[in-house]
């Protein structure tokens, strides 16, 4: 397991990125926790370490707090997007405690390897106007558990076609998809098959809770939504198995279309959907 702290304070300072873009003087973990300089940030710590220093099958650990010379701090401060390249973990301390901050216009994440594990953190967008995703995921067999995706305009997390076999666990999107800006976002959205995502909890997204484009279906089991706006309906699907769902009465009922099937707990579903 490599610490992103220890590697931040001991080795990006002698990172081929830090050579051609000097640092400035002082602490690099209170430079790099005041988020203030956009050439040094949590983003670029990242993508140096990747570049120079893991491999396939490495976990990169992002503690819930660091603390430099003059302060401690709680969040990793993003001005880039932490994009993915290998197939790594990136894990944390949970969702309530290891938390990353996207402060400029980029998505939170963009993950294009196959077999990535993204874990136990939080993910929240701290850039007025941003019009992006918090999570992409571009690679296949990408498992997404335990993390909280807070406040991206457009969809919390975007799986895109072809990321099949994708993997979501006890993942909580809320406060995504701008219906001013993104009509069509929601809080999960799926384009890619063969998934399986158990406890989802997507609450309070600005448009919509959860859109399934896939085109062979994936399975959803036990997942919760409530609070979205009108436009589109709770849970969107063309295809796929819905067991044990339940869709809060405060957005439009599910648009479960056959052949998807919705199995269990009570909710408003359209006449005409396959359900049982």
């Amino acid at each position: 397991m490599i610490n992103i702290v220890d590697y931040a304070n001991n080795d990006y300072p002698n990172s081929a990125y830090v050579t051609a873009n000097s640092l400035p003087p002082g602490n690099v973990l209170d430079l790099l926790g005041s988020g203030s300089n956009p050439a040094h940030n949590w983003s670029t710590v990242f993508h140096a370490l990747q570049d120079e220093d893991i491999d396939a099958g490495d976990t990169i650990y992002f503690p819930g707090t660091y603390t430099g010379a003059s302060a401690s701090y709680n969040e990793y401060k993003l001005h880039q997007t932490l994009t993915i390249t290998k197939s790594v973990i990136i894990t944390g301390d949970g969702a309530s405690t290891t938390l990353l901050k996207t402060l400029s216009m980029a998505t939170g994440i963009e993950s294009n390897a196959d077999g990535v594990v993204l874990e136990h953190f939080n993910l929240t967008e701290f850039a007025a106007g941003n019009m992006l995703n918090g999570i992409v995921v571009n690679g296949a067999a990408t498992t997404l558990q335990n993390i909280f995706v807070f406040s991206y305009a457009k969809d919390g997390v975007f799986i895109a076609a072809g990321a099949n076999k994708w993997r979501a666990y006890y993942v909580q999107c809320n406060g995504n998809s701008n219906t001013n800006l993104n009509p069509d976002s929601v809080g999960f959205h799926a384009e890619a098959s063969l998934g399986t995502a158990i406890g989802l909890d997507i609450t309070a997204n600005g448009a919509g809770s959860i859109i399934d484009n896939s085109q062979t279906g994936n399975t959803y089991m036990g997942c919760h939504t409530a609070g979205g706006q009108l436009v589109p309906a709770s849970y969107v699907a063309k295809s796929g198995i819905f067991l044990g769902c339940y869709a809060e009465f405060d957005q439009l009922a599910p648009a479960i279309k056959k052949p998807a099937i919705w199995i269990g707990a009570e909710s408003q579903i359209p006449v005409g959907s396959g359900t049982i």
